[in-house]
């Protein structure tokens, strides 16, 4: 158990850099494509996510999300914590998120399926639409590349996808651009 304390301390950590600075509290909704590359060709779809978080003003944050899986053999929900960073200087940006579902649920080929701790990585970059004299858009619209290792605990193999979500978000930022 020490790694889930070590864990816990980190995310609680950053969700009081994230919350307790000058940022950017954001909420985001976005879809796309996921596919593994297993030799299942079932196992390619949609995805969904649902992120709300903030970030501080050096750039990192934090923030639950919810992800879910649709493909003809496998439907996934997900709740997750997930640490971001993004770069603030410009109206494009980079951002990475990195999170670990804290609880999952599924059909796999017509059997349940549970798990936890599976990992995901997005990168990409992310646009701020400037509005007045505030960077905060009030929209942002992202684009990530995605990756992760689904563990479940009821017998089903590890799998990996990969895949890449636009997104639409609203942001509300306690800073100026220019």
């Amino acid at each position: 158990m020490p790694c889930l304390r070590t864990t816990l301390v980190i995310a609680t950590l950053c969700i009081a850099a994230g919350v307790g600075c000058r940022g950017m509290t954001y909420v985001s909704a976005g879809g796309g494509y996921i596919a593994s590359p297993s030799t299942n060709p079932k196992r390619a779809g949609l995805q969904a996510n649902f992120n709300v978080g903030a970030v501080g003003d050096g750039s990192f944050g934090a923030g639950p999300a919810v992800r879910m899986k649709f493909t003809p053999n496998v439907q996934e929900g997900a709740i997750a914590f997930e640490a971001i960073a993004v770069g603030y200087e410009w109206v494009v940006s980079p951002l990475v998120r990195a999170g670990l579902h804290v609880l999952q649920f599924a059909t796999i080929d017509d059997s349940f399926a549970f798990g936890m701790f599976s990992p995901y990585l997005e990168a990409g970059f992310m646009m701020i639409l400037p509005h007045g004299e505030s960077m905060a858009g009030p929209f942002v619209i992202s684009l990530v590349g995605t990756a992760e290792v689904a563990l479940r605990f009821t017998g089903q193999s590890v799998e990996f996808y990969g895949g890449a979500i636009l997104a639409l978000g609203y942001g509300v930022a306690s800073w100026k651009q220019w």
